[in-house]
C-alpha cells in the first residue's frame, strides 16, 4: 500500500521563466540553426542527466568561466545529436557565451494542473514530498506559490551529500517519510535520474512526459498530467 509520494520539482511540478529552452532556441537561431521544440528539449534533458551522472555540477556552479563553458557544451551538442546535426567545436563555443550572455536566472512557476493534484492526494492521507537536485535558492522563488502547504517533507541532494539518482536522496525522502520503498512512488520527467533512480531502491516510479516527448517508449505508467498520478497508485 503506497503512503508517501515523492515528486521531482523541475517539469515534474514547475517550469523556469525565462526558461532554458528559449536562451538556446535564440542562441541557435542567432548562428543560423532551426531546432525542431521537441528536439532542444529532448537535447536539454539528456544534457541534464549527463551532468549529474558525470558529476559536472560542482564545475558547472562553482567553475571558472572557461571550466563552465567546457563542461556545457554537453547541451548544445546533444540538443544537436536530437535534432541530427553536428557543429564544430569553435561554434559550440560561441553557441555556448549566446546562451550565458542571454541566459538570466529563472524563477520556478507551478504548472496550473499541481496544486488540484497536491490536494487530493493530501485528502487521501498521503504523505507528499519534494525529492529534487534543486537549490534552496532556486526553491525560494515558489515560496509564495502555494506548493508549502501540501509538501511534507524535502529531500534536497545538498541535504543527502548525492544527486539523483544516487540512492542516498531517495532513501533520506524515506526516512523523512517513515516509509519503506514498498510504500512509495516518485513521480518525475527525468527517467534516469527520476524513474531509474527510484526504481533502483524499489519505489514505485511514475514517468511523468508532459510534452510527450517520448512516444516510442514502452515504459509505463507514462503519464501527460499530473491529475494521472492517483490511477497509479
Amino acid at each position: 500500500m503506497i503512503k508517501a509520494v515523492f515528486f521531482d520539482l523541475s517539469y515534474t511540478l514547475a517550469y523556469g521563466e525565462p526558461s532554458r529552452e528559449e536562451a538556446y532556441d535564440r542562441a541557435f537561431k542567432g548562428l543560423g540553426f532551426s531546432i525542431p521544440p521537441k528536439a532542444l528539449m529532448r537535447g536539454i534533458a539528456a544534457a541534464d542527466s549527463f551532468v549529474f551522472k558525470e558529476d559536472l555540477v560542482s564545475i558547472l556552479v562553482n567553475g571558472s568561466a572557461a571550466d563552465k563553458l567546457k563542461a556545457g557544451a554537453c547541451y548544445p551538442r546533444l540538443i544537436l545529436k536530437e535534432a541530427n546535426l553536428e557543429a564544430s567545436d569553435e561554434t559550440i563555443l560561441k553557441l555556448m557565451k549566446l546562451v550565458v550572455r542571454d541566459y538570466r536566472k529563472s524563477d520556478f512557476r507551478l504548472y496550473d494542473d499541481v496544486l488540484p493534484a497536491l490536494k487530493l492526494l493530501k485528502e487521501r492521507g498521503l504523505k507528499l514530498g519534494l525529492v529534487t537536485n534543486a537549490t534552496k535558492e532556486q526553491m525560494a522563488s515558489l515560496d509564495d506559490s502555494g506548493l508549502g502547504d501540501y509538501i511534507d517533507l524535502v529531500a534536497n541532494a545538498e541535504e543527502a551529500g548525492a544527486d539523483k539518482p544516487k540512492p542516498p536522496i531517495f532513501e533520506l525522502a524515506l526516512k523523512k517519510a517513515g516509509a519503506v520503498a514498498a510504500e512509495a512512488a516518485m513521480v518525475g520527467d527525468q527517467f534516469e535520474l527520476d524513474v531509474l533512480g527510484a526504481k533502483g531502491v524499489g519505489i514505485k516510479a511514475i514517468w511523468i512526459d508532459r510534452y510527450d516527448l517520448y512516444p516510442e517508449s514502452d515504459f509505463r505508467p507514462r503519464i501527460q498530467s499530473l491529475g494521472e498520478v492517483v490511477e497509479y497508485l
